[in-house]
């Protein structure tokens, strides 16, 4: 198996795994938490495996592949920039409810 179909590969298994995370939106303080923290590490998984893809088009020759998957790696890389500023501000929310199911609060 090629780096190009391997990377290829690896970023349709993440891109699945994201769509599946997806479907199903948490209802709870704490599933939303873990909901936020996969979805961030599944797009920084994207945004790497992407990188990687772009690198192997630039191994393999293939130029203008390589151009479009560092688009589509920037758009990840974004999108894992957004992700990570959502788990940063729902942080205090998670907080309050572990303190209050613990009775701190």
């Amino acid at each position: 198996m090629s780096q190009v179909t391997e990377y290829q590969s690896d970023l349709h298994y993440c891109a699945r795994s994201l769509a599946e995370l997806e479907q199903d939106r948490p209802s709870s303080e704490l599933d939303r938490w873990l909901y936020l923290n996969s979805r961030r590490n599944l797009l920084g998984q994207l945004a790497d495996v992407a990188a990687g893809l772009v690198d192997a088009h630039e191994e393999a020759g293939d130029l203008s592949a390589a151009r479009a998957t560092t688009e589509i790696a920037e758009h990840y890389l974004y999108l894992h920039s957004v992700a990570e500023h959502r788990v940063e501000e729902y942080r205090p929310v998670i907080v309050r409810a572990i303190d209050s199911a613990l009775g701190n609060r």
